[in-house]
């Protein structure tokens, strides 16, 4: 499975969104979103 998080910090992926999926895109909180 493949999910995208949003995180303040990307350095270190936080807790509550590790084993969420086998490939995790982690991105910045404030990146612009097209959707």
């Amino acid at each position: 499975t493949i999910t995208t998080v949003l995180q303040k910090n990307i350095d270190v992926l936080e807790d509550e969104n590790k084993n969420t999926a086998d490939f995790i895109f982690c991105v910045p909180e404030d990146m612009t979103r097209t959707y």
